[in-house]
């Protein structure tokens, strides 16, 4: 999976609009390849030291491995998630709340993830996540 050009104005935008559609802590672009879990690009309202841009972890450590792996796009309890309980990433990073969509190319082909984490239990509508796809 290769990840969309970042440093563009409309990315800024779709992060800025998505953070606001959400009200979570981070939304992001994650990138993955064969093994690896990176976040492309981090739009932040709070400080979270691990959660910046370049940080990267196993690919099977992430949410969206799983997402991607046909997991739920969404959860407000991810410690009581059947999907998300044992990931890694919930425990090293204190999430309680995820929501994720593939992001795909013209093709069809999934280039990226746009998420959102957050440490307090945050519902995400139906509406909001046919927005973020």
């Amino acid at each position: 999976m290769s990840t969309p050009q970042l440093d563009h104005p409309t990315v800024d935008a779709v992060l800025a609009t998505a953070a606001t559609l959400l009200n979570m802590e981070v939304v992001f672009l994650g990138g993955l390849t064969d093994d690896t879990f990176t976040f492309e690009k981090v739009h932040a309202k709070a400080d979270w030291p691990e959660v910046e841009e370049g940080a990267s972890r196993a690919r099977t450590d992430s949410f969206c491995h799983r997402l991607l792996a046909g997991a739920s796009s969404h959860t407000s309890d991810a410690s009581h998630s059947a999907d998300y309980r044992d990931a890694p990433a919930r425990a090293d990073l204190s999430i309680a709340s995820y929501v994720g969509v593939p992001v795909r190319a013209s093709g069809g082909e999934v280039v990226a993830t746009l998420c959102g984490i957050d440490r307090r239990s945050i519902e995400v509508s139906q509406d909001a996540i046919d927005v973020l796809t």
